[in-house]
């Protein structure tokens, strides 16, 4: 082989290379992104019944047993509304339609709140209380 027919032979790879990355890149721009977490539950809405139902201003790491009325599939995010001043510590998924909530009362302001339990297959609502420290 001569040096002229293998620097054509590298240029026609280095030439479909290019070709090949510039399709690739195309054809991912068409691809469909991901739905928002928002877009993911819209298609079913149910209820967020919590266990107690009140906290307290300043009482610490709570846990509360919360009840949906659908099962939502794996969750993917719990709210609380933020000027509740609640956090939301973390949750555990014990079944499909209940879940343990570790709230962080220490910052909490008095009032009904709204609660949100998204999952894959349904966004859930609830309230939760938070009470004058007992």
């Amino acid at each position: 082989m001569n040096v002229a027919t293998q620097h054509s032979r590298t240029a026609n790879v280095g030439a479909y290379s290019l070709w090949f990355a510039l399709g690739v890149f195309l054809l991912a721009l068409q691809l469909p992104a991901p739905a928002p977490v928002e877009a993911q539950a819209e298609a079913q809405q149910c209820e967020v019944s919590l266990n107690p139902d009140a906290v307290h201003v300043d009482e610490g790491n709570v846990v509360v047993e919360a009840s949906v009325s659908e099962d939502p599939g794996p969750i993917l995010e719990v709210l609380v509304d933020p000027q509740s001043g609640l956090e939301v510590d973390g949750w555990d998924q014990s079944a499909d339609t209940e879940v343990t909530l570790m709230l962080l009362t220490g910052a909490a302001e008095p009032g009904d709140w709204e609660v949100t339990i998204t999952g894959e297959a349904a966004l859930c609502v609830g309230e939760v209380t938070v009470e004058e420290r007992r």
